[in-house]
């Protein structure tokens, strides 16, 4: 969805501030207020900006709900609760970093405030309607930071995507992406959410390869060319007989991950080579685990 582009595009130029990347020296209280201040009205203006960019392109409805909870199998919901999750790191880096006052409390609220918002627009369009499934992701990504944020001051179990090309889009390009770039966050058969965890963090008895290794959980869906099902296609770039004939099927797979904030480097370039690695997983072998059992030598 265009949206989570939006959204995935906003973490990246915060990850790449100045304000995020180290804490200013003259940490003033000019400084603070611009920051109280500044978040929450970004999040306001790219809120109305959604609005005016994104739904000005469907017909409006008053306010109503919509179950989605089986669209996609649930893919998108994985998605949501990867994106506040995120957004929750980022603001509270921002905060703490900065000496802002109650800085997880405040990554906390703005996030699942800004989430809540883009839901609420969602609840006046015809297209899509408020997911009380959407909000409970949100909720989860939320909370999931928080919790290992106030109790252990680490992060243990992270959230991870990845996504990798598939046929599928040749079916429905304008529903799963008519370009590459579209697709990564389009095409739900490409992606992939893990939740990653360091067993070190996790247990008293250390094993040194572990500071580096992490344990790695993903969840995908193969065959989805609509959300609830897959509608007739009449006309494509493939074989019709390939689009029509989809078996849908939903996969676990295991892997392992890249533990980058252990891996020390005093190089800024090292330094933002790694950081898009703490969203995005890094490739490895892996086990998938769906109607049968498979063994891939490479998984994105």
């Amino acid at each position: 969805m265009i949206r989570s582009f939006f959204l995935i595009t906003v973490l990246f130029f915060l990850c790449k501030n100045p304000l995020y990347a180290k804490s200013l020296k003259d940490s003033t209280n000019t400084i603070k207020k611009v920051i109280n201040i500044g978040v929450p009205s970004a999040a306001i203006i790219s809120l109305v900006g959604i609005n005016e960019v994104w739904y000005k392109n469907y017909a409006r409805s008053d306010f109503h709900f919509f179950d989605d909870l089986k669209e996609w199998n649930g893919m998108d919901k994985v998605g949501h609760a990867c994106t506040s999750y995120h957004l929750n790191k980022v603001s509270h880096t921002l905060f703490e970093k900065n000496h802002i006052k109650n800085p997880l409390l405040k990554s906390s609220i703005y996030t699942f405030g800004y989430m809540l918002g883009v839901e609420l627009l969602d609840g006046y369009s015809t297209e899509w309607g408020f997911s009380i499934y959407d909000v409970i992701g949100n909720g989860l990504g939320t909370f999931l930071y928080s919790i290992q944020e106030s109790k252990l001051k680490s992060q243990p179990f992270k959230i991870k995507f990845s996504s990798t090309k598939t046929a599928y889009a040749t079916c429905r390009p304008s529903l799963l992406g008519e370009n590459r770039l579209q697709q990564i966050f389009k095409d739900y058969n490409g992606q992939t959410y893990w939740v990653t965890f360091n067993y070190n963090e996790l247990s008293n008895k250390k094993i040194k390869i572990f500071d580096y290794v992490n344990f790695a959980f993903g969840y995908s869906v193969d065959g989805f060319t609509g959300g609830h099902n897959n509608p007739e296609i009449t006309s494509c770039n493939c074989a019709i007989s390939e689009c029509n004939n989809l078996r849908r099927t939903s996969q676990f797979i295991f892997s392992l991950d890249l533990n980058t904030s252990k891996i020390k480097n005093n190089h800024p370039i090292i330094g933002k080579f790694l950081l898009p690695f703490d969203i995005i997983k890094i490739p490895f072998p892996a086990f998938i685990l769906n109607n049968s059992k498979n063994f891939r030598l490479i998984y994105f």
